[in-house]
This record gives C-alpha cells, structure tokens and sequence, in this order.
C-alpha cells in the first residue's frame, strides 16, 4: 500500500515572488533603450496588480494602506513613463520637470501607508521609538548633506526651483527613512507584510542614495545595477500585499482554538461551554447552556478564513 502524499497549493505570494525575481532579471538582459524602459515600467504595473488582487484576495480589516501603496507606485511609474518619452524623443528633461512632480508625490503616499501599517502591527508610536528613529535620521541627515544636498545647495548652475526639487529628494528619503525605523524596526511588528515592507523601503532608500552619488558625478546609467533596487522593491511589495491575512480577529480565534485542548473543545461542542457545577442550579445551568449552544451555532457561520497571500519605486 502506498502513501499519497498531500500537494502542496502554490500560494499567490511565492507565486508573485518568482515571477517577480525572474523578471527583474531579464529586465537586464533586454536591449538597452526603449525595450528596457517599457519592461521596466510593465513590471510596476504587475505590481500595482499584485497589491490590487491582494485586497481582494484577502479582504484585509485595512484596505485603505494598500490602496495608498498602490497610489504611490502608480506616480512612480507615471514618472517612469514621462522620462521614457523625454528620453526617446532625445529631449532634455527640465528640472523641475512633470517627472519631478509626480516622483515626489509618490512620498505622501508611502508615508500614511507605512504609518497605518505600523500602527496595526505594532500600535501606537512610543516617545522612545519616535527618539530612537530620531537619532537615525539624524545621522542620515548629516551624511546626506555632506555627501548630497551641500553640493546641491550650492551648485550656481541650478536655479531656486531646480536646488529645492534635488534637495527635496534625500529629504523626502529621509521622511521614509524615519517612519520605516520608528513604525516598523523598532517596534518589534510580527507578521509577513510588515517585514516584506521594511525591507522594501530599506532597499529602496539604498537605491535611492547610491543613484544620487552616481548621478552628481555623471556615472549613472539606465539599465545598470542599481535599478534591480527599485525593481526588488516593486516585487516585495506586491509580495507584501499578497501574503497579508485577513482581520485580525478570525485569526486570534483560529489561534485559540489551535491552543485549546481537545477535550475541552469536544466539551464545549457537547454543552454549549457550560458544565454543571456547585455554584448552579440545574435549571439556571440549563438555561444559561441552551442560550450559550445557540450562540456558539450562530458563530460557526461566521466567515472564517486564513488566506496566505499584499508592490515598488523607482
């Protein structure tokens, strides 16, 4: 006699994870130009769609944080699509540009999402967590402007718009930077999404960095390395979205019935979870079972589901 063994569902998380990690690396392989900028800014709007069906695949208590990070990859990508324009009409792109303005409206977006997500992970945001994250910034602060926004600051080339446009980039980095550590890093937050979504920001805020010190000394090119930082963040964060578990209370009460013994489930099952003692009569305890049962029938059809299942920058 031989034993079957169970297979194992792909779930739509893992699923996304692959094939978003494949096409990252083929977005290297195709040909420079126009090809990589369109491969580029479809694996934005697969991310977009990620974040999309993880609402509606989960249906989590919390729509709204996704809806936000969905917002903010839709300016990203909707730069992306400005500079590609600009680029294959061999046109400079100004700055400020349109480009510019919808870059720097992605940031809002990111900064409620992440807020929101931290706060239902981990809860409020304590003095010691928000001075923690302070001190982090700080010195994020003070490297950034040594190495970035000094130089931009007293670059005569640019005019007034063009200084506050670059300088609002680091700032708006740091903005991420801040709530990631004080929401999320330091407030200990369990589950999945929220890790997938720390991770997220923090390669994003690498990327970012490393492409504003390439791009003061002229070094930077489309298609080079430091773009798989913003593609990695747009797959994490589509995988985010997909793994995240439903309201919080369907889970707690899985979990309370995978610690509870058998026996005293099976009681419950029998008697409405209430047994006979001193301290009632038998009339009051039958009432009190009868009423309890039919409440405890009520509540098993209840939907109860645990999904597995929740995107990026550039």
């Amino acid at each position: 006699m031989t034993t079957r063994l169970p297979r194992t569902a792909i779930q739509p998380w893992s699923a996304a994870l692959g094939v978003g990690l494949i096409l990252t690396a083929a977005y290297f392989v195709l040909p420079d130009g126009l090809a990589q900028s369109v491969g580029y800014n479809v694996i934005g709007l697969l991310t977009v769609g990620a974040v999309l069906a993880g609402v509606r695949l989960n249906r989590p208590a919390d729509r709204l944080t996704w809806w936000l990070f969905a917002a903010g990859s839709l300016c990203s990508i909707g730069a992306d699509v400005v500079v590609t324009v600009y680029t294959s009409l061999d046109v400079e792109l100004p700055t400020p540009s349109l480009a510019d303005g919808l870059y720097l409206a992605a940031y809002p977006f990111l900064f409620c999402a992440v807020l929101r997500l931290g706060h239902r992970a981990a809860g409020l945001v304590s003095r010691e967590r928000w001075t923690d994250a302070a001190i982090v910034s700080l010195g994020a602060l003070a490297l950034t402007w040594r190495l970035l926004m000094g130089s931009y600051a007293h670059d005569s080339t640019l005019n007034t718009a063009g200084k506050l446009t670059l300088l609002l980039y680091p700032t708006m980095d740091i903005g991420v930077l801040f709530i990631v550590v004080s929401s999320l890093l330091f407030a200990g937050v369990r589950g999945a999404a929220p890790k997938l979504i720390g991770l997220a920001m923090a390669i994003m805020l690498a990327g970012d960095f490393i492409y504003d010190l390439l791009a003061q000394h002229d070094a930077y090119t489309a298609g080079s390395l430091i773009d798989s930082t913003w593609l990695i963040n747009y797959v994490l964060i589509g995988v985010a979205a997909l793994h995240h578990i439903g309201p919080r209370r369907f889970r707690d009460a899985d979990a309370a019935s995978r610690r509870e013994p058998y026996r005293h489930r099976h009681r419950r099952a029998g008697t409405g979870g209430v047994l006979p003692g001193p301290g009632l009569s038998g009339h009051r305890s039958d009432e009190l079972a009868v009423r309890q049962h039919a409440q405890a029938g009520s509540a098993t059809h209840r939907p109860h589901r645990v999904a597995a299942v929740g995107f990026g920058r550039t």
